[in-house]
This record gives structure tokens, C-alpha cells and sequence, in this order.
């Protein structure tokens, strides 16, 4: 599926979801690609405490309704890659930073229709390029990238959890049984080579 599709897609379900919901959604995503920015802290020997207490932080003010997040977001900024630093793994960590700022957001009713699950589409889409060993992106490598299997599950999971969302109240044990579960299911390299 194309990244046009599928946006289109989660802004159809998105715009049913209560703040707490979108915030969820959020983190979901986040967790999605934890594993994969993880790539990006080994390379670069970056201590992963600090994104560790922000991402902690975020589901605890989701696990307690807290919106009282001081300076979070100035926070979210020290863990984006510093401006010398290049390469996909960078990309990889960028959008994970993203995750975590637009779940801040909904928690404070400031989100502007964005959507973490396109950066999940994007790291997908970086790590193939990585594994396809191209120094371009041409239109045959565009297309089995689109059309491959990680990208068709990974929309799946998306839509499906979407509308499990839709119109529900998450209870806490939930919430605490799919932040572990999803703690436990990254995404990693060896998955996406296996699935595409």
C-alpha cells in the first residue's frame, strides 16, 4: 500500500478517537520502532536513560490521566540526533522523537491531524532501503517495498487497532498488559528482512 493510501486511511479512523486514545495510538507507534532507534543510539553510543524516563513518563500520564507534563516536550528535543550525526539510523530516531511529541500532544489537546503510524511507514521504509543496498530509491525498489509483506501486516495491525480503539474506554490493566506486550514485540532488522 502507498503512504497516500494509507494516511488516508488512519485519518479516516483517527478522527473518531478520543485525546487519551490518540495518545495510546501514539505510543504504540513509538513502541513500534523503540528497537529500531536502538540501532540508532548503539552507533552512536548515546545512553538510552533519558529517552527511557521520557517514554516512562508519557505512559504514566496515560496510565493516571496526568496531563501535568513540565517541559516534556523541551525534554523530547534532547534526544533527537545532533546535527553532525547522518545516516538511516538517524532517520530511525528522528521518528521515534516524533511518536513521542505528537502522544504529548494529544494529552494536552494540541495535535494537528499528525500521524504517528506514517513514521512507522517511514523507519519500515528506511530500514528496506538500508537492507536493499541501492545508493537510490528507483521506482522498482518504491514498488516491492510498498508491496511487501511487512508493509501489508504492518497497515493491518494499524487499522485493526485503530478500531479497537474507536469509541472505547481502555481500562488500566489494558493499558499495562499492551504497553508490556508491545515492549516485548519492537520491530527489529531481522523482522523486516524476514518479511519483505
Amino acid at each position: 500500500m502507498n503512504i497516500k493510501n494509507f494516511k488516508e486511511k488512519l485519518i479516516e479512523k483517527l478522527y473518531s478517537l478520543s485525546d487519551i486514545n490518540k495518545s495510546i495510538y501514539s505510543m504504540y507507534c513509538m513502541e513500534r520502532i523503540y528497537g529500531l532507534y536502538l540501532l540508532y543510539t548503539e552507533k552512536f553510543n548515546i545512553n538510552t536513560i533519558y529517552a527511557n524516563q521520557i517514554k516512562q513518563r508519557l505512559w504514566e500520564s496515560i496510565f493516571y490521566s496526568n496531563k501535568d507534563l513540565n517541559n516534556l516536550n523541551r525534554e523530547i528535543e534532547n534526544i533527537l540526533p545532533k546535527e553532525d550525526f547522518q545516516g538511516w539510523e538517524v532517520a530511525l530516531a528522528i521518528n521515534m522523537s516524533i511518536c513521542f511529541d505528537i502522544s504529548f500532544k494529544s494529552m494536552n489537546n494540541d495535535h494537528k491531524n499528525e500521524v504517528s503510524g506514517l513514521y512507522v511507514y517511514d523507519s519500515i521504509f528506511q530500514v528496506c532501503c538500508f537492507l536493499s543496498h541501492k545508493k537510490f530509491i528507483d521506482k522498482y525498489l518504491l514498488n516491492r517495498i510498498e508491496n511487501s509483506v511487512i508493509i501489508a501486516e504492518e497497515v493491518n495491525y494499524q487499522i485493526q487497532y485503530l478500531q479497537y480503539l474507536e469509541d472505547k474506554k481502555v481500562s488500566l490493566e489494558e493499558l499495562k498488559f499492551y504497553k508490556n506486550y508491545w515492549e516485548n514485540n519492537t520491530l527489529s532488522i531481522q523482522y523486516i528482512k524476514d518479511k519483505w
